[in-house]
């Protein structure tokens, strides 16, 4: 026997009659064969046709598919799908079990999709890990029974832990990440236990997608200025992707915030120093600039920055105080006249206030006493070099002294407009020649708007008074006051001589008046009558007030120096008689305060309480001073009607 078509056997002897032929060993596959006998004599019979069979030896196989390819979690409902490489039996029904860390199932029958799909809805049970499946029963069409040996095998895993947040952070990028301001960017940072679906978060009431980089979740938002005020809230609702939810997360891990502030700061002022000014000691020894702030919180840094217009020097300090402190001898550096000051400063969240500056005039220099002037008989202004501050207090800070070095009290000191001080003296009608004002910084009274004290020793010399002798129309009585340098009619009255009708002395030899010349001298305190044409002033120099007069009677001037004489021809030469009312209301002893003469010596002799007994020689002057006192306002000097051949 011989065989076609992929059949063979090891018997290829048969006998006569019916045989059986057992083919030799055949791989799995289909088969379509011929058989062909040959006698003994080499006849071969027809081809007989074998029909096409199939031989299968090998077990069915499957791969597992899910409807949810996890994780899961207990409750969920899972198809598990076995696909057979090959038709199987509905006889001998497919079965499945799900074994492993987590709860599964023992074998159990799998529904029929076709042919060679079976399938079983799982619902998820409890536990957690991985379960594999494996088909327990399974048939293939020639009764080839599945094994788990050659099958393929997909695990499921099983999740029904809930996730958790294992770090939670949030921070600014504010340079106080703690504090952020419209414009800064907050960045919520978290860390899962497991894998999640994507996160939702909210960053101060916004939605936010969150980034998963590097292991972290990474949340932003950027702050608008209609967002509110406060410490930044946020919520992270999170699932793992088993879909177990986890708690929401409203805080952090560490205790981290971020405070929104969005609130401007002011600078409401700026001073620089106690006052307007810096002076001459506080350039020196150092000032303090006080920033006063609203919406800034303590420790704050404030800078602030002063200039002279050429150099500029910058200087910090802190909110806690104020306070920005100047140390000794920064400025120096500065030039006197106006200091501008700027300061900034911005509150912890970087919030920057508008700058506020101030100005201050720096002034070292010292004012200095540029001259003294008496102007009264109690009175003597000085004019320093610049304006200063009220100085009514303290007196002791002047002293006033004489060319005799005689001492007269300074009662009282005022500042009369700015740069001016009028000093009230006692007793300085007693004066000899020129008298000079000592400040001797005693009280440190006298200072300058910037607060520099006028130089210790400053002095000031009262040269002797420039005033006016006033002449009536007709008839006056004159005497000379002090010494000139040309005592001549012409020089002394100068440009007034067209106004002067004659001017007589009187000659004690013949007792008679003899008219001058304007080439004549005047002598010092000796009387003469004078006529003009028309009243005048006559600038001269001396050193008492005088008080002219016209008429009979001559009203002497209470607080101040008088000019008295004997004009009369008759034998009418006592004082009383001349003074004629002044003693009717005070005691003779104490009838003048000072009577003064001008003597041989070139100098004023004081006559302490002149008498009204005392005999005055014709055409004899005196200096009187007259107390202000009421008893005195009336005192009036008789001057007698002169006769004087024209």
């Amino acid at each position: 026997m011989s065989f076609t078509g992929g059949c063979s056997t090891s018997d290829t002897i048969s006998a006569t009659g019916d045989a059986t032929i057992t083919f030799a060993a055949l791989s799995d596959g289909t088969y379509d064969c011929n058989l062909i006998v040959t006698d003994a004599a080499g006849n071969a019979s027809n081809i007989l046709n074998i029909s096409e069979f199939t031989i299968d030896a090998t077990s069915p196989t499957y791969e597992i598919l899910y409807s949810n390819n996890g994780p899961v979690k207990s409750g969920d409902s899972v198809t598990i799908t076995a696909e057979f490489n090959e038709d199987v039996k509905d006889s001998s029904v497919p079965q499945i079990e799900l074994s492993g860390d987590a709860t599964g199932f023992d074998a159990i029958n799998m529904t029929k999709t076709d042919s060679n799909t079976y399938t079983y809805v799982w619902t998820v049970g409890t536990g957690d890990g991985n379960l594999i499946p494996t088909v327990t029963v399974a048939e293939d069409l020639v009764g080839n029974v599945i094994t788990e040996t050659g099958s393929t095998k997909t695990q499921i895993e099983v999740d029904n832990t809930l996730p958790t947040l294992s770090s939670v952070t949030i921070e600014s990028n504010n340079s106080n990440t703690a504090y952020a301001k419209v414009g800064d960017v907050v960045t919520l940072s978290f860390t899962a236990s497991e894998n999640l679906q994507t996160p939702t978060v909210t960053i101060a009431g916004y939605s936010v997608g969150a980034i998963l980089s590097e292991g972290s979740y990474i949340a932003e938002y950027t702050l608008v200025s209609g967002d509110a005020e406060g410490i930044i809230s946020f919520t992270i609702d999170f699932t793992d992707t088993a879909g177990n939810e986890g708690s929401q997360v409203t805080t952090t891990t560490n205790e981290s915030s971020v405070t929104f502030d969005k609130t401007i700061p002011i600078i409401s002022s700026v001073v620089l120093g106690s006052d307007e000014y810096i002076n001459s000691d506080e350039t020196t020894s150092g000032i303090n600039i006080l920033v006063n702030t609203t919406g800034v919180e303590d420790s704050q840094t404030v800078t602030c920055e002063l200039t002279d217009g050429t150099t500029t020097i910058s200087k910090i300090g802190s909110v806690s105080s104020n306070t920005v402190t100047i140390a000794s001898g920064v400025l120096t550096s500065l030039n006197d006249g106006t200091i501008t000051v700027t300061c900034d400063v911005s509150d912890i969240s970087g919030n920057a206030a508008t700058s506020e500056s101030n100005t201050a005039t720096k002034d070292t220099v010292a004012p200095t006493l540029v001259s003294a002037e008496k102007v009264s008989e109690t009175g003597i202004e000085l004019t320093l070099s610049e304006t200063i501050t009220d100085n009514d207090s303290n007196p002791t800070d002047f002293t006033v002294t004489d060319s005799q070095d005689n001492t007269f009290t300074v009662t009282s000191q005022s500042n009369t407009d700015g740069t001016t001080i009028l000093l009230t003296v006692n007793s300085m009608h007693t004066s000899i020649g020129d008298l000079t004002v000592t400040y001797t910084n005693n009280n440190s009274e006298v200072e300058d708007l910037a607060g520099n004290d006028l130089a210790t020793d400053s002095t000031g010399v009262v040269a002797s008074s420039v005033n006016y002798l006033s002449f009536v129309e007709g008839w006056n009585y004159f005497a000379l006051p002090k010494d000139t340098e040309d005592n001549t009619i012409s020089a002394m009255f100068n440009t007034n001589l067209e106004n002067i009708e004659v001017i007589y002395k009187y000659d004690s030899v013949n007792e008679q008046y003899v008219a001058m010349d304007n080439s004549d001298e005047l002598e010092l305190l000796e009387g003469y009558i004078i006529k003009t044409t028309s009243a005048f002033d006559e600038e001269v120099v001396y050193e008492l007030d005088s008080a002219l007069y016209s008429g009979e009677y001559r009203t002497l001037v209470p607080g101040t120096w008088n000019l008295v004489g004997n004009t009369s021809l008759e034998n009418r030469s006592r004082m009383s008689y001349i003074l004629n009312s002044c003693e009717s209301t005070v005691s003779e002893d104490n009838l003048w305060d000072m009577t003064v003469h001008y003597n041989e010596a070139g100098q004023y002799g004081f006559i302490q309480n002149i008498l009204s007994s005392y005999n005055v020689d014709l055409m004899d002057s005196f200096w009187v001073y007259v107390p202000t006192l009421p008893d005195y306002q009336s005192c009036t000097m008789l001057l007698n009607r002169l006769e004087v051949e024209e």
